[in-house]
């Protein structure tokens, strides 16, 4: 066969496969046999072997994964992945559908109703008929790409029908079946392995797997539900569904995408799904309902975090009774104080929940929750678990109504409750360490500064053992990286004192092992030839450095340790022996914590002389010595494999210490955050009440820090989307010197400040008494450009009326730009609006 011939019959192939995957997957009308169809997969297999030129990630053979990925990368939304308004109130969704109308007003409206699938949210990108990138929703901007493992997904076109666009882009849910789900639940019964919890969160495990393989196998299955409306000339969000099921796509059939024109409709629609979801295949947690035109949809426009045409209806969540063993307290970056509840563990919506938040005092004194009581719990958005009542019937006799604290948890200041406000919060600021890292976790996030490479541990490690304490802090963090001495100074280990307490014999286990060392290093025992030389060494070193009084030898060998810095011989000493596999691994561990756990549980000499010769003997013997000595003391499998866990913890892997390479990245980030607008570093400043909209606005208005943090209460208001509650709390951020000495240091080190232009002068009144309405598509949002309006003193509304001064119209404009047109109102575009607020005289006369 020549290479011009395999090419064509492997193109042909693939062509034929992708058909039939459709007709299996998609359509369940298969037109071949499952043995034909392996036999020709086979084929083009040997084919693409036997030509590797022809290689295509897209191919039917590629479904079976075997990709490996250390990590996925980062990949940003052409357009954002928002989030849509939840609500569990029929009477909120009706409200939604009227208010929608009215800002319609004059236009009839359609309302197209689907399922909310419960799955994880995905968009697809395909050029040329071909799938290019997969990614996951992450924070809506920024996702991580998945497309290996999506490429597992059978049901999933790799390439698309004829017809479709050039380029695509169209977005759906990845779902767990349940047959599927309980096919892999059984299987790991069978293996003696721990079920999973529920299909949605296996299902986001599965799509995060390293191993495409591990995708392929499990029966993932994906739903189409979203055509972006650059991808497609249609009009409607339903011709565009039906048009993605022609392309190749899974999609709602006729009873899952319902479209109506009423609250009657939408009604009739969510009465239907909330019985008839119990037959489905699949879980489903609510309904959509969405604008059905486009046009409809750009009018309506979006809020920060979600579209305003569209809001999902959550079925009522799943209530369950357990008891409150305890409250406890967290302590938030703004100093809020978080009330948790400690719960008897109970299955909930498929995970098992041991706390639920109870967000504040007067939450507490309503339900007037008691230690002890039996309470009910439910998800709020099936999400986080809340308490919502509790069984009073089933109250003990004398339960003493709970007191909230007055005092800090973590650092012990009174609490303060300010006026009018529910929640307590603690006002140590500048030392209530749980505020501090909260606010560098801020100050660092995508939104805020933007440097990669801090998470809360390094964090942690920064507090606690460097001292920071403010975002200026990590502006001197790349000199201090570049000490590789004060790298190793500031390293900890996580937390091995918080592993579970060691028992008697493990203890002494450990105290034998660091025994046996010394003993070794003395001469203690007869010479033996494999390590003669380095007795002899450590012989001389514990001579040189005996155990102080009242010292362990396990001490007192470490001490002759450190001092010969034979660490490395030890180890490779022990390596040699596979009869000491039980020393190696506790030489693995690392000393210092080995013994600072050891002797905090066990001060002093942890046992007798004794125990510990018998103990180094067994060590010395190799390992079923050990055992034997193991049990002895009574030690069964649960002994060992805690003490495998503490030896886990304890081992240099476990160690949270700057690298090198990691230093390097992270001295790049924080010097690329330099280049960060105003608004991004006003943001970071983790002002309360003042989020990164607020930020922008602010930014926008004042130009510079200077210039606000010496405005009045007055010039605050006067920015619209600031009201009391922000001015407020910016007045009494900029009345805290620490505060002010935080931004002028970060001014001083090159953060931005100000603006590029400089300050800006106070919002103007170009527009003052005008009445606008924006239509269309501009350079900016519609929201900025609302906010543009405000600045200047005009007012938007969402129709036009005779009483309109102009219509802002941009491209793709529709029925508002005929009705204006009818009614003679001066239509503006986005240049001519930035003329008239230049020139406010010209716009008065228009």
């Amino acid at each position: 066969m020549t290479k011009e011939e395999a090419r064509e019959r492997i193109a042909a192939l693939r062509a034929e496969l992708h058909a039939h995957n459709h007709r299996y997957y998609v359509l369940a009308d298969p037109l071949i046999s499952d043995q034909q169809f392996d036999e020709r997969l086979q084929k083009l297999a040997q084919l693409e072997a036997q030509f590797p030129d022809f290689t295509d990630p897209n191919s039917p053979t590629q479904r079976v994964g075997g990709d490996l990925t250390e990590r996925f990368e980062k990949a940003a939304h052409r357009t954002p992945m928002l989030s849509l308004s939840n609500s569990y109130s029929e009477a909120e969704i009706a409200e939604w559908a009227e208010r929608t109308e009215r800002l319609l007003e004059g236009e009839g409206v359609e309302f197209v109703m689907e399922l909310k699938y419960d799955g994880v949210a995905i968009s697809l990108t395909y050029e040329g008929g071909q799938l290019v990138r997969a990614v996951t929703r992450g924070d809506g901007e920024v996702g991580e790409d998945v497309t290996a493992n999506v490429r597992t997904i059978q049901s999933l076109p790799l390439q698309l029908q004829p017809g479709a666009p050039e380029f695509l882009e169209i977005r759906g849910e990845i779902y767990f079946p349940f047959a599927a789900f309980e096919a892999l639940n059984a299987q790991r019964a069978e293996a003696g392995e721990e079920p999973f919890a529920n299909p949605r969160n296996t299902a986001a495990g599965t799509l995060k797997s390293l191993d495409s393989r591990v995708v392929a196998e499990r029966g993932l299955d994906i739903m189409v539900y979203g055509v972006l409306e650059e991808s497609t000339a249609l009009s409607t969000h339903a011709a565009a569904v039906e048009q993605a099921g022609k392309w190749g796509f899974k999609v709602p059939d006729g009873q899952a995408l319902v479209v109506g024109t009423s609250v009657e409709d939408i009604m009739a629609y969510i009465l239907h799904w909330d019985l008839a979801r119990a037959q489905l295949p699949f879980a489903i947690d609510g309904v959509v309902i969405k604008v059905n035109r486009y046009g409809q949809q750009r009018e309506l426009g979006m809020t920060a975090k979600s579209p305003r045409w569209a809001i999902a209806y959550k079925f009522p969540a799943e209530r369950v009774s357990t008891a409150l063993r305890g409250i406890t307290y967290q302590v938030g970056r703004t100093g809020a104080i978080t009330p948790v509840a400690e719960l008897q563990p109970v299955l909930l919506a498929g995970t098992t929940v041991k706390r639920a938040s109870l967000h504040n005092a007067n939450q507490i004194a309503e339900l007037d929750l008691r230690v002890g009581d039996t309470v009910y719990v439910e998800k709020g958005g099936e999400i986080i678990p809340k308490v919502i009542g509790v069984d009073l019937d089933a109250r003990p006799a004398g339960l003493a109504p709970h007191a909230y604290i007055a005092s800090c948890p973590e650092c012990g200041t009174t609490l303060v409750r300010e006026e009018g406000e529910a929640v307590h919060y603690c006002p140590n600021t500048a030392s209530c360490l749980p505020q501090v890292k909260g606010r560098l976790e801020h100050f660092v996030s995508r939104k805020a500064m933007n440097i990669e490479g801090l998470g809360p541990e390094w964090i942690d490690l920064l507090v606690e053992q460097a001292g920071f304490r403010s975002g200026a802090d990590f502006y001197r963090l790349p000199d201090l990286l570049a000490d590789g001495a004060w790298r190793q100074r500031t390293a900890v280990w996580k937390d091995p004192a918080k592993s579970e307490p060691l028992t008697a014999t493990q203890a002494r286990l450990l105290y034998a092992a660091s025994n046996w060392f010394y003993r070794t290093a003395k001469d203690e025992r007869p010479a033996n030839p494999a390590h003669a030389t380095l007795s002899k060494a450590m012989a001389e070193l514990a001579v040189a450095h005996p155990p102080a009084e009242g010292a362990s030898w396990a001490e007192a060998f470490f001490a002759a340790a450190k001092a010969a810095k034979s660490a490395t011989k030890m180890r490779d000493f022990l390596r040699s022996k596979p009869g000491l596999r039980a020393a190696d691994a506790i030489w693995r561990a690392d000393w210092r914590a080995v013994l600072q756990v050891c002797l905090a549980a066990y001060p002093g000499d942890l046992g007798t002389r004794a125990e510990a010769v018998e103990a180094s003997d067994a060590l010395l013997e190799g390992p079923d010595a050990l055992h034997l000595a193991a049990d002895g003391w009574g030690w069964n499998g649960a002994d060992w494999a805690h003490l495998e866990v503490l030896l886990d913890r304890l081992s240099p892997r476990r160690r949270l210490a700057f690298g090198e390479v990691q230093a390097r990245n992270i001295s790049s980030a924080i010097a690329a955050s330099k280049a960060r607008p105003f608004s991004a570093a006003l943001f970071a400043l983790g002002i309360r009440h003042v989020g990164a909209e607020v930020s922008q606005w602010l930014a926008d208005a004042f130009g510079s820090m200077e210039a606000l943090t010496s405005a009045s209460r007055e010039e605050l208001l006067s920015i619209h989307g600031v009201g009391e509650e922000i001015a407020d709390s910016l007045l009494l951020w900029a009345q805290t010197p620490a505060h002010l000495t935080e931004w002028r240091a970060l001014a001083e080190v090159g953060v931005a400040m100000q603006t590029e232009g400089g300050e800006r002068s106070a919002p103007g009144d170009a527009l003052a008494g005008g009445t606008f309405v924006i239509t269309g598509t501009h350079p900016v949002s519609r929201e900025s450009l609302a906010d543009l309006i405000r600045a200047q003193g005009g007012k938007v509304t969402g129709s036009v009326s005779k009483n309109t001064t102009a219509l802002v119209a941009g491209e793709k404009a529709g029925s508002k730009l005929t009705k204006a047109t009818a009614l003679g109102i001066p239509v503006w575009d986005y240049a001519l609006l930035l003329e008239r607020i230049d020139d406010p005289e010209q716009a008065a006369t228009e």
